[in-house]
């Protein structure tokens, strides 16, 4: 499923394949919806995350199975698949048909699979301490939409008024786009020249790499010239381990409680 529509995403942005500064507001968007579709998938998983809970919660009364041991077993079948569907998200789509510069593939697949563990990780966190299939779908819908309007895609984190500016702090896409979009742009040593302003969003009149990362910055406000890529990943593999604790806690807790009918 991601390996199609994101593939369907790059042919549409066929045009747009060459790293040319005219074209690197649409990578942006490019980059934007293969994340947001990579990680909305994970809402497939809340209702049979929910089911799920409910046969382990009879297994857990006939002594058969615990729900600590069940919600730590998915746990760790989760890290694999996010790398395996990080690769059908952006391998084929992002550097067979969108031809992005291929020494990136291995820290693009490790950022976007770290991504997609954060969400599908809460949304297994979400179906337990829910387990309302559409009140879960509602949260995750919310957490998706606050995640792209805070992640500084739009507007800079620094103009958010507190407590909104905690979102952005405390939300994954930022922290994905931030190094993403830094090793993808970085990874040209230099672009083509931009002569006139009026042709093209991005302008830089030496086509060096900081200098046309800088330009795009002051459109994405989230794409910067400086290197976050090893604290960003440790600040989304500890929101994934955060949401998979509270996972597992809520599998130990809910377990027996009574469900509102």
């Amino acid at each position: 499923l991601l390996l199609t529509i994101n593939s369907l995403i790059a042919a549409s942005f066929w045009n747009r394949r060459d790293f040319e500064q005219e074209h690197l507001v649409s990578i942006t968007l490019l980059v934007l919806m293969w994340t947001v579709v990579s990680c909305s998938c994970s809402s497939l998983m809340i209702r049979p995350f929910q089911d799920e809970f409910l046969l382990v919660s009879r297994e857990d009364k006939n002594g058969m199975l615990t729900g600590t041991a069940h919600a730590t077993a998915n746990v760790i079948f989760m890290f694999p698949m996010a790398f395996i569907f990080a690769l059908c998200a952006i391998g084929i789509p992002g550097y067979a048909i969108q031809q992005l510069p291929s020494n990136t593939i291995g820290i693009a697949v490790i950022l976007l699979a770290l991504c997609i563990l954060v969400f599908e990780s809460a949304a297994a966190c979400i179906a337990v301490w829910t387990r309302d299939h559409s009140i879960g779908m509602i949260c995750f819908a919310v957490l998706m939409f606050m995640s792209i309007w805070f992640s500084g895609i739009i507007q800079p984190l620094d103009d958010e008024t507190w407590p909104f500016k905690f979102f952005g702090y405390m939300l994954p896409l930022r922290y994905f786009l931030r190094s993403f979009m830094y090793k993808i742009l970085d990874a040209v040593d230099v672009y083509g020249i931009c002569d006139d302003a009026l042709v093209s969003a991005v302008c830089s009149s030496n086509g060096a790499s900081d200098d046309v990362i800088d330009r795009l910055h002051l459109i994405f406000p989230v794409v910067e010239a400086d290197s976050t890529v090893v604290g960003d990943i440790f600040v989304l593999l500890a929101m994934a381990v955060f949401f998979q604790v509270a996972y597992v806690a809520g599998n130990a807790f809910m377990i027996g409680a009574p469900r509102k009918s």
